[in-house]
């Protein structure tokens, strides 16, 4: 695990400190919605989530122009090859940086799942959002 984090924080740039920084801060603010069911962590909790999704398209959006920039600009400035090496080349920058830039992607997705999860127990949890006992599912096959 620790050894993923750590592929996934070189290989996905600077923008996974603020993916990590609002998941984090998310998920332990759903973690306390699920343990206690305050209602008002969820404003909070759907502020930061916002703020994830948002760091982790933008860390994607980043990376994959710094790929297409390289591809593009930075192997035209190398040696000149051979033609086919060069595509060869730039289809392997590109994927390379495609799978970089990925873990943006994932790792804002991954908080997500999360949130979402603990959220759920939350308000399984509450009382308030808990349905009347002639209305409940179970009392109907009574």
């Amino acid at each position: 695990m620790l050894r993923w984090l750590s592929i996934a924080f070189r290989d996905g740039g600077w923008a996974m400190w603020a993916i990590f920084a609002f998941g984090l801060a998310a998920v332990a603010i759903a973690a306390r919605f699920a343990w206690r069911g305050e209602q008002a962590l969820l404003v909070a909790t759907r502020w930061l989530t916002a703020a994830l999704i948002a760091s982790g398209c933008f860390g994607f959006c980043v990376d994959l122009q710094a790929v297409m920039r390289y591809s593009t600009v930075g192997l035209d400035a190398m040696v000149a090859a051979p033609d086919n090496a060069l595509i060869d080349r730039r289809t392997r920058v590109v994927l390379e940086g495609l799978n970089e830039s990925l873990y943006c992607l994932s790792s804002a997705s991954m908080f997500t799942v999360m949130i979402a999860l603990l959220v759920v127990v939350g308000y399984w949890r509450s009382p308030q959002h808990r349905l009347p006992r002639g209305l409940s599912p179970a009392s109907s096959i009574n």
